[in-house]
């Protein structure tokens, strides 16, 4: 769970339909809800929330009538658990894994072949394991 800040400025205090949703830039992956939403100080309103791992950003709202939006990118964030954290490939299933921050929570997951073309199913040669480089 991470903490997440989006700043409306002084004249957006103590607005209590302050809101977000998870999106990928273009889809929403997790529809818009206050839950969590506390105002910081000085129309700064934060939420801690776990993203989805298909979640690269947060678009943040006032929920007026005429709300002001703000737009809160994590990609770098999905960046840099793909160069940094531990991966493994099943070779029963062909499933490779991409491990959260922790080593052990699961954060994407996909399948792997042999081939470009995506026929032939990954049979377990190769690389099964990348540990996280330091």
């Amino acid at each position: 769970m991470a903490n997440f800040y989006a700043s409306f400025g002084s004249s957006k205090t103590s607005i209590a339909t302050v809101g977000y949703e998870q999106n990928d830039g273009a889809t929403v992956r997790v529809a818009r809800t206050t839950t969590g939403v506390v105002e910081v100080g000085g129309g700064v309103y934060m939420v801690s929330v776990v993203l989805g791992a298909t979640t690269t950003g947060l678009l943040w709202d006032t929920g007026e009538g005429t709300p002001v939006y703000a737009f809160e990118d994590h990609k770098a964030d999905i960046i840099l658990k793909l160069l940094k954290n531990r991966k493994e490939t099943n070779p029963a299933t062909g499933v490779q894994t991409l491990y959260d921050d922790d080593g052990t929570t699961a954060f994407m997951t996909g399948n792997i072949w042999e081939d470009i073309g995506g026929t032939i199913a990954y049979k377990g040669a190769g690389i099964d394991r990348a540990e996280a480089l330091t």
